[in-house]
């Protein structure tokens, strides 16, 4: 299954791309020497970051589609679960489902590692069905009327969409909303939507081993960089291979990076404050400043 993705999601995925790229950046150290490699590398590595957004952002939709798919497939007890689901994901110590009975709009109440409490309402709509004002005005009501300290957030939740004046009452009275297209992209793991919950991260005890990164492409180019490393040292001197084998570590650092941020379904992350592009990049990133201070040194010495 994670290979099918794969397959389907990086944009470098066919050995002949970074190996062109690796012989061609290799004649270009030889015959023209650096200040036109460079200006090539820019544009190469700007392209590059183009082709993996266009080809990322085309998969996240894919994946948006299949979501909303499957959320129209609920009912409202199973969207109520779901959403229940959502929270404790990121981050909620405790997620109720709400009975049915006599719930008055409140279909989950959930708690957050700091105490506070989310209570969130459900609705499952279909086709063009919209939320009124009067609906958000009367869950509001009945968390005043039922806890004497109201939930300190309040949550509509629809796979359809709120009316103009709906959005407007909400902005008003401080109402979180998660109409169709939001509560897509939430599941697929973007940001959650109400404060003070976090993106996911990987449970205790995990590895990442068990939650592989979106892509494999940067190794590919790192795969491909010894060989052309060479030839440039034999033909051209330590200066332009240098300059060759900085230049391909940042390229593998940028299409790690890329992929990992445009992926349209990313696994957890390590830490709440380890973005999952920092991660992918961080190994390539290093060893290209490594080489570019060796560089540097080269060139100073000379």
């Amino acid at each position: 299954m994670f290979r099918e993705r794969l397959e389907l999601a990086a944009p470098w995925d066919d050995l002949w791309q970074p190996l062109l790229f690796t012989v061609v950046l290799g004649t270009a150290v030889v015959l023209v020497g650096w200040l036109p490699l460079l200006l090539v590398a820019v544009l190469v590595l700007g392209r590059r970051a183009g082709l993996a957004r266009a080809s990322f952002e085309r998969r996240q939709r894919e994946r948006h589609n299949e979501a909303l798919a499957g959320i129209d497939d609920k009912s409202s007890p199973e969207l109520s679960r779901f959403v229940a689901t959502l929270l404790t994901r990121d981050g909620c110590v405790d997620a109720e489902v709400i009975p049915l009975g006599g719930r008055h709009g409140l279909d989950v109440l959930a708690t957050t590692s700091a105490g506070e409490r989310i209570a969130v309402a459900c609705h499952r709509h279909t086709g063009e069905t919209t939320i009124s004002p009067n609906l958000i005005r009367r869950f509001r009501s009945h968390l005043l009327d039922r806890y004497h300290t109201p939930p300190t957030t309040a949550v509509i939740v629809t796979s359809g969409r709120l009316t103009d004046p709906a959005r407007v009452y909400a902005e008003e009275h401080g109402v979180v909303v998660v109409e169709r297209h939001r509560l897509g992209l939430w599941a697929l793991g973007s940001p959650p939507p109400v404060r003070g919950l976090r993106a996911r991260t990987l449970p205790a005890g995990a590895s990442r081993a068990d939650h592989p990164l979106p892509t494999r492409a940067s190794e590919r180019v790192l795969w491909l960089t010894p060989v052309p490393t060479l030839v440039v040292l034999c033909t051209a001197g330590l200066g332009p291979a240098l300059l060759f084998l900085a230049v391909a570590l940042a390229t593998a650092t940028l299409t790690a990076g890329a992929d990992a941020h445009f992926d349209p379904e990313p696994p957890p992350l390590r830490w709440p404050w380890w973005p999952l592009w920092a991660e992918a990049s961080a190994k390539p990133a290093a060893a290209a400043l490594a080489a570019t201070i060796l560089l540097a040194l080269h060139a100073q010495a000379g």
